[in-house]
């Protein structure tokens, strides 16, 4: 299916579902004035919304498998798209990038070779579950994409580049390391185990990129283990899926695009000044 198709289909489910709430909201006000009429306007209705509710999401699937799947895989033809893979939440959780939270979910995963490198990309949402005792509420603490990455030099202990972490910080056992940039140690924070190793892995070049990408994202954060680099991009968006009620936003590639040439641009850095 085209573009074209995937729009009118689009259109089409939109409208169904827009009626669906339009036959509820009758017939909950007919209801006591005509009892059959309006129970069953109010059962049709419902029912209409739930099947056209279903219909978007396989059309959404549909659209990533085909249309989404095909456009990276032409643009990158090293990479394999799969919407139903993902990390595992110990994969993200065991290198320390992130904060462990209470829901975690992740798809859309690339991989295969870029820049003579092997990677792993995949969107992850992670939530917090808030309780008051009276009510809960669920905030979103991550929304973005997380890279998994070969790296050149094989580091003998971790390292880690991180948002501010103040009082609190699950690297215990790191020491924090202050580097010779100020408005980068305003920004983020530095922790490794070795201080020789630290200092020579972050220079000012990289540390300059580090942040034009914080200008750029609405957050980013950096974890060296063993031969891998793990970056995790927050974004805010679910990259490829459809949105009921919104253009589709074809973007993504673009998208794609730029996270892919900062990462280049991040190992180029980082290579020349090994």
């Amino acid at each position: 299916m085209n573009a074209h198709g995937y729009e009118t289909k689009k259109s089409l489910y939109e409208s169904l579902t827009v009626l669906g709430f339009v036959l509820v909201a009758f017939g909950f006000i007919l209801f006591t004035a005509q009892p059959v009429i309006g129970f069953m306007l109010f059962i049709g209705g419902g029912i209409l919304s739930v099947a056209m509710s279903t219909a978007f999401k396989k059309l959404s699937t549909q659209f990533k498998y085909e249309y989404v799947k095909k456009s990276i895989e032409e643009l990158y033809p090293t990479t394999e798209f799969n919407p139903q893979k993902g990390f595992s939440k110990e994969e993200v959780y065991d290198t320390l990038v992130l904060n462990k939270e209470d829901r975690f979910a992740s798809e859309d995963m690339i991989e295969g070779t870029l820049f003579n490198r092997r990677f792993r990309c995949a969107d992850l949402h992670l939530q917090d579950v808030r309780s008051n005792g009276k009510s809960t509420t669920v905030v979103t603490v991550f929304r973005g994409r997380f890279y998994e990455i070969e790296f050149d030099k094989i580091l003998s202990t971790p390292v880690y580049i991180v948002a501010n972490q103040g009082m609190f910080t699950r690297f215990t056992g790191f020491e924090k390391m202050e580097m010779e940039y100020v408005a980068f140690n305003q920004a983020f924070d530095v922790f490794g185990q070795d201080a020789l190793q630290t200092f020579r892995l972050i220079k000012p070049r990289f540390m300059e990129h580090v942040m034009s990408l914080k200008n750029r994202y609405k957050g980013i954060q950096f974890g060296f283990i063993g031969n891998k680099l793990y970056v995790a991009i927050k974004n805010g968006v679910d990259t490829f899926d459809l949105k009921m009620f919104k253009p589709i936003d074809y973007s993504y590639l673009n998208e794609i695009k730029t996270e892919f040439e900062d990462i280049k641009i991040m190992i180029e850095t980082l290579t020349s000044e090994l």
